[in-house]
């Protein structure tokens, strides 16, 4: 009696991560909702018809997947009309600064906290960090770190210790973001542009 995704989702947008790791058995299934664009709920028999936008990602190279056997081609095709190749966290430390400010003002609010600021330590060692976990990992740093900050301005000394253990990281061009109040990105642009231009 309960909808499914598919159906939840009718006229509008259902997003399916990590993709790449679907079982066979279930590419199948949803290669023929996207073919057929029905769906039965479990124990009826009566197709639904649903119309929905499918965005999906994965950390799986999907053209190797299907030579090795491990994707379907034809679900690959099907779900590759318009692709997004985002490049690893660490490929874009230039991000990271935003991140970082969309990150804390969420964590601010889950938390209750009541952190306006990143100290430029904390700052160099977050951009100097390698991301294996991309920004997920960045947010659970955070995370983690708000948690044991007393004060409104996360330190350094409230990062893990694997990201406190590597040697200190060179300034960088970003130094001059970290010792105010986060801005906004429209800010950041302009400054970065005002820095630029005038050498």
């Amino acid at each position: 009696a309960r909808a499914g995704w598919f159906e939840a989702a009718q006229h509008g947008t259902l997003f399916l991560d990590e993709i790449g790791d679907l079982p066979l058995a279930m590419q199948v299934k949803l290669l023929r909702v996207l073919q057929e664009r029905q769906v039965v709920r479990v124990g009826s028999r009566r197709p639904i018809d649903v119309d929905v936008r499918l965005v999906a990602a994965t950390n799986v190279d999907l053209i190797s997947a299907v030579e090795a056997g491990h994707f379907r081609a034809d679900l690959y095709y099907r779900l590759n009309i318009a692709t997004i190749n985002l490049p690893p966290l660490r490929s874009r430390s230039c991000d990271i600064p935003l991140l970082v400010d969309f990150l804390i003002r969420k964590i601010n609010k889950d938390l209750r906290k009541s952190i306006r600021q990143v100290s430029s330590d904390a700052m160099q060692r977050l951009l100097s960090y390698d991301w294996p976990g991309n920004v997920r990992a960045l947010g659970n740093v955070l995370m983690k770190s708000a948690v044991l900050e007393r004060g409104d301005v996360l330190t350094e000394g409230s990062l893990p210790v694997e990201l406190r253990q590597e040697p200190h990281p060179p300034k960088t061009l970003f130094q001059y973001e970290c010792d105010r109040p986060f801005c906004s990105l429209r800010e950041l642009e302009r400054e970065h542009i005002h820095r630029v231009l005038t050498g």
